[in-house]
């Protein structure tokens, strides 16, 4: 099956074909640098949801450890009584960034803690609960992380994966049918060009 273009045998055509696969060929090219680029930071990307989920998932078990234990000292009822009464203070900023024109989010969490008895309004709570509250409070630092570099991750990929179709259309189906079609008109044009100087020549020879 010819993987040529159906065009008219035309100079002008020629030409712009041959205009037209040199700009597929640059956009291929820089298709290329797009997707190395990707590559990288998708690569990146992985090995640091690697790092951040088993910190996430370390400081997670440290929080309910701590939360367990203060419940074991100060009861079930003090612990409920006293969670309640915390007053969230948490600040979470997003901003997005650009990279090769994909928006990546990037996650800013702070939180201000406040003396538990304070906050909580009871005796005996301040040190277990406290414990329990800073590391719940790093543990929502972390998965704020975590959330930001799955995103990101996500968002990458798929652009990887857009990135890499739209190459591979140009190098193994627009620029092979240019190629091809450029070359059968070029052929079709130089062998009609000898045919009309034969045609010239013998017509010269039979007026002479």
């Amino acid at each position: 099956m010819s993987n040529r273009l159906n065009l008219s045998v035309t100079r002008t055509n020629l030409l712009r074909l041959r205009e037209e696969l040199e700009f597929a060929q640059e956009g291929y090219e820089l298709l290329e640098q797009k997707r190395e680029v990707l590559v990288m930071e998708v690569v990146a990307l992985i090995e640091e949801l690697r790092v951040w989920k088993k910190e996430a998932e370390e400081s997670l078990k440290k929080a309910y450890r701590a939360f367990e234990e203060a419940t074991l000292v100060l009861g079930v009822e003090t612990v409920t009584r006293a969670s309640l009464a915390i007053r969230s203070a948490e600040k979470i900023k997003l901003v997005e960034r650009s990279i090769m024109g994909v928006a990546i989010p990037r996650v800013s969490y702070s939180r201000t803690l406040c003396p538990s008895h304070h906050q909580y309004g009871f005796q005996g709570t301040s040190a277990s609960l406290d414990k329990a509250v800073y590391l719940f409070s790093q543990s929502l630092e972390r998965l704020a992380k975590l959330a930001e570099i799955e995103v990101s991750l996500f968002r990458l990929a798929t652009e990887l994966k857009k990135t890499q179709r739209r190459a591979n259309s140009l190098n193994y189906l627009f620029i092979p049918e240019y190629r091809e079609t450029i070359k059968y008109l070029e052929n079709t044009l130089e062998e009609k060009e000898r045919e009309e100087f034969f045609q010239l020549k013998r017509a010269k020879e039979l007026h002479q």
